[in-house]
């Protein structure tokens, strides 16, 4: 099965946008859509003449069929036969669908819910963030777990923070919560997870809904869960200063590449520099290609570690994989990718 282009497509368009702002210097973020639309163009061809007609013929045909659906509909003022024969009102159907598909997943969350509630907190805690990691980031940072354990610090520095641990009184989950047990829901851990609009995988409307009430039991889904519940049960106990960011995204997984920093920062929220991955053990290899210029050059950046902010590192990639050069130590680090997940504060001085 052929790949959707979807992504691609959007791609170009905000590659196109990037293009006509007035810039001296390619930024990062467009290096990156740059290096990312090359590689897809590169693809595409390389499907043959024979798959790309005939994707052509299904795009076809099935642009085709849309619009006989929507004529129909249109001729026939905005119903249609069932299965049965029967008439039925379209926008009346769907509103009734969507109604039912969001009921069915708020009950099942509900549920879910009221289970971990009557549990001590510890275990309430465990449960939304061992979810929150295995459905937002899954394996994808490897061992050394670097984005979950800053996603982590976003969850427990939000505990203390109303905006993200209760419910708005029109959300759909509070509303239904409180018809049923006539009580506000009052778990700080599961108002985090559940609260509407923060979490992709617990809207309704997402297919990874149904992990928000029933978990992964792959294979893979049990390894992660035991590792990421090590990660938590570390987090929370750990004695140490944590980073205070309380939000992030993932600009590579977004549609279009939306940079939700330009958003935020209306709202007072500021990016923050990732920390630099851990020293590569064989350095000595890497220096001798840097040494020999046998690697491409990507940018400077200023880097925060544990020790303060670092300046003056160097981002190159030797032999396909990125590194982070300390020209000053003359270490290695493994590269943390901004563009999947970015990790924001708010400014001082402004309220949360």
């Amino acid at each position: 099965q052929v790949k959707n282009d979807i992504f691609f497509r959007a791609l170009l368009s905000t590659i196109y946008l990037k293009l006509r702002s007035d810039t001296e210097f390619i930024t990062e973020d467009l290096r990156y859509d740059l290096v990312d639309a090359i590689r897809g163009a590169k693809y595409w061809p390389s499907l043959g003449k024979s798959k790309l007609l005939e994707r052509h013929r299904k795009w076809k045909s099935k642009t085709q069929e849309q619009f006989r659906f929507y004529k129909t509909i249109l001729e026939n003022k905005g119903k249609l036969n069932d299965q049965n024969g029967r008439p039925i009102d379209v926008a009346e159907a769907l509103s009734l669908s969507r109604y039912n598909l969001k009921n069915f997943v708020i009950e099942k969350q509900i549920e879910t819910y009221r289970y971990w509630e009557e549990l001590p907190e510890i275990f309430q805690a465990l449960f939304a963030l061992e979810s929150i990691l295995i459905n937002e980031v899954g394996g994808i940072d490897g061992r050394e777990a670097l984005e979950r354990k800053d996603i982590l610090s976003v969850v427990i520095n939000r505990r203390k923070i109303k905006e993200y641990n209760e419910f708005l009184p029109e959300d759909d989950f509070y509303i239904n919560y409180k018809k049923q047990f006539a009580k506000t829901p009052d778990s700080i851990w599961l108002n985090m997870m559940f609260k509407e609009g923060e979490f992709s995988f617990t809207r309704f409307f997402m297919n990874a809904s149904l992990y928000s009430f029933c978990p992964d039991v792959s294979p893979l889904g049990k390894y992660l869960r035991r590792e990421n519940l090590h990660l938590a049960i570390e987090s929370l106990g750990a004695n140490r200063m944590r980073p205070s960011f309380t939000r992030y995204f993932s600009r590579a997984s977004m549609v279009g590449r939306i940079d939700m920093g330009e958003i935020w920062s209306e709202d007072g929220y500021r990016p923050e520099y990732n920390e630099i991955g851990p020293e590569v053990v064989f350095k000595h290899l890497l220096w001798k290609n840097y040494k020999s210029e046998h690697y491409n050059y990507w940018y400077h950046l200023d880097f925060k570690n544990k020790d303060g902010l670092v300046r003056g590192l160097k981002i190159i990639e030797i032999k396909g994989q990125p590194y982070v050069l300390d020209l000053k130590s003359q270490k290695f680090f493994t590269y943390r990718n901004p563009q999947k997940f970015r990790f924001f504060q708010k400014s001082r001085g402004l309220s949360q």
